[in-house]
C-alpha cells in the first residue's frame, strides 16, 4: 500500500490546567462522527495509534469527556467529543 500515511488524519488533545499545559498529537486511522445542529459535533469512533504515554493521555481525556481537535487528510478541521455514553476499549497488537 503506497502513500498510506497521506490518508491518515491527526487527533490533537490540548488540556490546560493552572500550572501546566498538555498537548498530545497522535495519528488517526479511523473516525466516525456526525454533525449536530446546536453545539459540538459528536464522535462515535476514533481509532488512533501512538506511544504508551500518548495513548494514556488520550484515554484519560476520553474518560473525563474532553474535546479533541480532529483533522483529516483534507482541509477539514473540527472539534469533537465522544459524549456522555462513551465506552472505552483497548487492544494490543
Amino acid at each position: 500500500m503506497q502513500n498510506a500515511h497521506s490518508r491518515m488524519g491527526n487527533l490533537h488533545f490540548l488540556k490546560r490546567s493552572k500550572d501546566t499545559t498538555t498537548s498530545i498529537r497522535v495519528h488517526m486511522d479511523r473516525f466516525i462522527g456526525e454533525p449536530v445542529n446546536v453545539g459540538q459535533p459528536k464522535a462515535h469512533l476514533v481509532s488512533v495509534f501512538g506511544g504508551d504515554s500518548e495513548i494514556g493521555a488520550i484515554w484519560a481525556g476520553v474518560a473525563e469527556g474532553a474535546a479533541f481537535n480532529v483533522e483529516g487528510p483534507g482541509p477539514t478541521r473540527f472539534t469533537v467529543a465522544l459524549g456522555k455514553r462513551r465506552t472505552l476499549a483497548s487492544g494490543e497488537l
